[in-house]
């Protein structure tokens, strides 16, 4: 028996026959039922199997395995309950269907909830206990440690003293263990227990002596401090896992030891890994709550935040800006609400400060530290009170937020501040009704910014609005919302819709609807232009042709909707990209058959393509390059029309610019707009073989060619291309 309880522990991160080892000794445990009578075993031996069966069921990593403890569990109950002198396996029938082959599915399950339900039975407490202080707490999977410090911290209330008299010392002891994975458990751990103490308040936790184990946080602090190493990033978890849950029980610090934790919750926050910042995140707010505790420590606490201002504006790394605002969102609201000058209050200040980190241009791509700044806002607003602040300065940046478009190497990742910013907003919204503040224009023109990013071409932007607005048409507080009974038809009523997957199918019925027309007509904009994946681009085309074809009279709405994007970002031309790029993609589309026919008879059209073609003479590459592949497409115009020869007139003189990257991206568009002239313009292959020659031939890029005679002889063969066909 010894050695199959062994075998039910075994493990090995080197090794993959180590889940096979403890699926045999399951299977074990399973024959002994077959093999033996229902006396032949002693009681001793079915009761540690019975501990051991359901340690394994709930806690071993791998599912078969769990499954085979229940498994084995369940046919020992079967075979061995009905005794004569006692019950061998204690409660076996209610835990058989306990730990079933379901119940063990999902080990965060089996963590967090499944072994509480288990512990009711209180024999299997101590078992329980023992097997995470063994076996789990120091597991080489860093995901199971992190569940076992959670069941830790549930399982202390069912025996206070067996906690803090037997597991607190042990895993004491384990601190010194050379093993960073035992290291980082028992830390974690010791935490866990002084938290489900303190919440279960079973246990008075003041009493407990923690001197050695306050004494060495600090220690290792210092020690493990590489954002770099592995093991010390392991520890860092730790380490914030355990001052978060320290704080939490509020044992008393001295002002020494405060500072200290304060500093190593700040050296936290600040982590490159992100995972690491989620756990300092909780520790630094329990650490603020210190301050709030004590007159003299509130007093001294404006010199503590005085600290932080100075790091919103570093400029040499990005995550000292990102530990700055997480720390200021953390401050209790009673902090807040002091007056940090004579008349103005903490809180208004800080997010003042906040606001110039998410919109300074200069570091605009440093996403995390605006995202962090805009989390904060919403926090500490919420807890301060909304009538405190200057709304409209606020909306300002949210605002600008909503639209974010910065891309980096890792993508579009302005996603992320428009999430923030959609949050904020949604928290927002209901407070200003509340306080009797809310415009009916304001809540229109927020209600149409997430409308539009429900339109979005980066799925979860999309889904995660979707989600936001669905919980903001269910406060009842905002009745007024325009077509609110259209908006939670959708957003509501339809369970099923999934919005990574329907893309815009879900949105099409917006566009008759006049009042959000626009915003749904950007969002799907900014689909079809951006640079995503042809899926999410076909299924705006395909939304907007039907619409189009079927609604030809609302085709200058489109266009109008171009030419406001087009005058919002007239000073910064890189962001017109993708409405350069949209309109080409749906023109070429065919959707707009009318326009084709007669193009100066559509005003808006007409000022649209005269605007991109100034964009084709100035800008950066990229959106020069977009604006030439757009007039590309007014190829399929009229060419007795006054856009045609706008566009044929911008890409030939084009072929002689300066740049030679512009002159090869105006000849190949030149020659995709030639190609298809006679199919839109009935012009024969054969009349335009020499200009298709000619376009392909010429070297573009060199400087020393003879592009500029090239360039010329093309000019007049197509001119007198057209020209014949003109008088027929």
């Amino acid at each position: 028996m010894e050695l199959v309880c062994k075998a039910l522990e075994f493990d090995d991160s080197s090794k993959a026959t180590a889940v096979n080892v403890r699926d045999a000794a399951c299977y074990i445990c399973w024959a002994f039922a077959r093999g033996f009578g229902k006396d032949t075993l002693d009681y001793e031996i079915l009761k540690t199997l019975a501990f051991k069966l359901v340690s394994t069921a709930l806690f071993d990593r791998s599912v078969n395995v769990r499954r085979a403890a229940g498994a084995a569990f369940q046919e020992n109950v079967g075979r061995n309950i009905f005794s004569k002198e006692t019950e061998k396996f204690p409660e076996g029938i209610v835990l058989s269907t306990m730990i079933d082959y379901q119940a063990v599915a999902r080990i965060e399950l089996c963590y967090s909830s499944l072994c509480l339900e288990v512990a009711n039975f209180g024999k299997y407490v101590h078992p329980l206990m023992e097997s995470l202080l063994n076996v789990f707490s120091g597991h080489w999977d860093e995901k199971i440690r992190i569940l076992a410090a959670s069941a830790i911290q549930g399982l202390v209330k069912f025996d206070a003293l067996y906690s803090v008299n037997i597991l607190l010392p042990k895993f004491y002891e384990k601190l010194s263990s050379t093993d960073v994975d035992v290291k980082q458990g028992a830390l974690m751990c010791l935490g866990s227990i002084l938290k489900g103490l303190y919440e279960s308040r079973v246990y008075k936790v003041e009493e407990i002596d923690l001197t050695k184990i306050k004494e060495i946080i600090p220690n290792f602090a210092k020690t493990f401090k590489s954002a770099y190493v592995h093991g010390s990033l392991l520890m860092l978890k730790a380490i914030g896992s355990f001052v978060e849950a320290f704080a939490a029980t509020k044992l008393p610090l001295n002002d020494e030891e405060l500072a200290e934790w304060h500093r190593i919750a700040d050296r936290i926050i600040g982590d490159l890994n992100p995972q690491v910042r989620v756990i300092g995140k909780k520790a630094i707010k329990n650490i603020m709550e210190y301050y709030a505790l004590d007159i003299d420590r509130s007093r001294k606490f404006m010199n503590v935040v005085k600290e932080y201002f100075p790091k919103l504006e570093a400029e040499e790394y990005e995550y000292t800006r990102v530990g700055a605002a997480i720390a200021l969102g953390g401050i209790p609201a009673k902090l807040l609400k002091e007056n940090i000058t004579e008349n103005k209050m903490l809180a208004v200040e800080i997010v003042e400060k906040l606001i110039t980190v998410v919109e300074d241009e200069k570091f605009v791509h440093w996403i995390d530290a605006r995202v962090a700044a805009l989390n904060s806002i919403e926090k500490i607003i919420s807890n301060v009170g909304i009538t405190n602040f200057n709304i409209s300065i606020i909306f300002v940046c949210l605002k600008r937020s909503i639209r974010d478009s910065t891309k980096t190497i890792h993508g579009l990742v302005g996603q992320h501040v428009r999430c923030a910013a959609i949050s904020a907003f949604v928290q927002f919204l209901p407070l200003l009704e509340e306080a009797k503040m809310l415009k009916q224009e304001t809540l229109d023109q927020i209600i149409s910014l997430i409308l539009e990013q429900c339109c979005e071409r980066v799925d979860k932007l999309r889904e995660f609005s979707a989600f936001q607005l669905r919980d903001l048409l269910q406060r009842h507080v905002l009745s007024n919302i325009v077509e609110r009974e259209k908006l939670y038809s959708i957003f509501v009523n339809k369970k099923d819709i999934k919005w990574m997957i329907d893309a815009f199918e879900p949105l099409a019925p917006l566009l008759n609807c006049e009042f959000y027309h626009e915003s749904i007509l950007r969002g799907f904009i900014n689909s079809v232009g951006g640079a995503t994946g042809s899926w999410t681009q076909e299924k705006g085309l395909v939304k907007l042709e039907e619409f189009y074809r079927n609604n030809p009279e609302k085709a200058n709405q489109l266009f109008q909707v171009f030419l406001n994007i087009f005058d919002e970002h007239h000073d910064k031309l890189i962001h017109l990209i993708i409405p350069v790029t949209a309109f080409g993609r749906l023109f070429s589309e065919g959707c707009f058959p009318q326009i084709e026919q007669e193009p100066d008879n559509f005003p808006s059209f007409v000022e649209v393509v005269k605007k991109i073609s100034k964009i084709a003479y100035g800008g950066s590459v990229s959106v020069r390059n977009a604006a030439l592949s757009s007039l590309a497409t007014v190829f399929q115009t009229n060419l007795n029309s006054d856009t045609f020869k706008l566009a044929a007139s911008t890409l030939m003189f084009l072929l002689t610019s300066r740049m030679p990257v512009i002159r090869s991206e105006a000849a190949k568009c030149f020659a995709q707009a030639v190609n298809v002239l006679d199919v839109t313009n009935d012009i024969s292959m054969e009349e335009l073989e020499e200009i298709y020659s000619l376009l392909k031939q010429t070297q573009w890029r060199d400087n020393e060619s003879n592009f500029q005679e090239a360039a010329k002889r093309i000019q007049k063969e197509f001119n007198k291309v057209i020209e014949n066909h003109r008088h027929k």
